[in-house]
């Protein structure tokens, strides 16, 4: 039998077949000692050929892939930018760019090349912001037909005209409200010798659509409403002078009000219980630095 040389250790032995280690962990040691010699190699050629151009912007970089040529581009925003600009082409030389109709103005108009070209019906901006425009108001036209409500003040069933928050039939229904608000307001003013300094909504704190809602707690307000009624204090304002009291906002408060008759609002003729229009400023914590009773 031949006797070989071992390729690693380089100790004689009789092989085994075509057996040209001596033992397992000779062939091991070899094969890794090879493969390490082999990594060098190929990184000292990677270090010469590993500066390279990138494809889209043209600048310089070092390639994070030794020894092939897999990088080509910089970074991941000029590979992208440089499919999308291919992407682009290919679509370019697809496109149909032939005149076309303005869908508002009826004008013809040619198309630019991008993304949206293909959907772009108007010639311009100004077009496309009327034409949005009309159909919103087609649409809350339609929508305002198909509603009805009832007017708080007549119980007359109508149509919204120019809103949705449109809530009496008419205008006059609607000074109703605001003329009684603003008449108890100027009747006030006179009475306590003040002047007006702000909007009735701050001076209150309430709106008239807020006083209307008070207005419908009380049991006799269906059958008022559509009579001769007034805006009655439950105290008088006389009542607040000769205390010494002023503040608008404390005479008109909410539970301060009550629609009465006309006939019985002139028949009261500002007659009031003393007492308890003093148990009533009594339990106002407001008014306690503005009163002394």
């Amino acid at each position: 039998m031949n006797i070989k040389e071992c390729k690693n250790c380089k100790i004689e032995f009789f092989p085994n077949g075509n057996q040209v280690h001596c033992s397992i962990e000779c062939r091991t040691k070899f094969f890794r000692k090879l493969e390490k010699e082999q990594k060098t190699k190929r990184a000292s050629k990677a270090r010469i050929s590993n500066l390279k151009t990138c494809n889209y912007c043209g600048d310089g970089f070092m390639s994070r892939f030794y020894g092939t040529d897999r990088q080509k581009f910089c970074s991941k925003q000029c590979k992208s930018d440089f499919h999308k600009e291919k992407k682009l082409d290919l679509l370019k030389v697809k496109a149909d760019l032939s005149p076309r109709k303005c869908q508002y103005c009826n004008e013809t108009f040619t198309t630019e090349f991008n993304t949206n070209h293909q959907r772009q019906v108007f010639c311009s901006s100004e077009c496309k912001k009327e034409f949005h425009k009309e159909q919103s108001k087609i649409k809350t036209k339609e929508l305002r037909d198909k509603t009805f409500k009832v007017c708080p003040i007549c119980d007359n069933n109508f149509t919204p005209s120019n809103s949705m928050k449109q809530i009496y039939c008419t205008r006059k229904c609607a000074n109703s409200i605001q003329k009684r608000v603003y008449n108890m307001m100027r009747h006030c003013y006179l009475k306590t010798n003040t002047s007006k300094s702000e909007h009735a909504n701050e001076v209150l704190g309430y709106s008239p659509s807020d006083l209307l809602k008070h207005l419908e707690t009380f049991s006799q307000w269906n059958e008022l409403k559509n009579q001769k009624w007034h805006l009655d204090h439950k105290f008088p304002i006389i009542a607040f002078v000769r205390n010494g009291i002023t503040d608008i906002s404390l005479i008109c408060r909410l539970d301060n009000l009550q629609p009465l008759p006309g006939t019985d609002n002139c028949k009261k003729n500002d007659i009031y219980n003393v007492a308890k229009f003093e148990y009533w400023l009594k339990n106002k914590s407001m008014i306690f630095n503005q009163v002394a009773i």
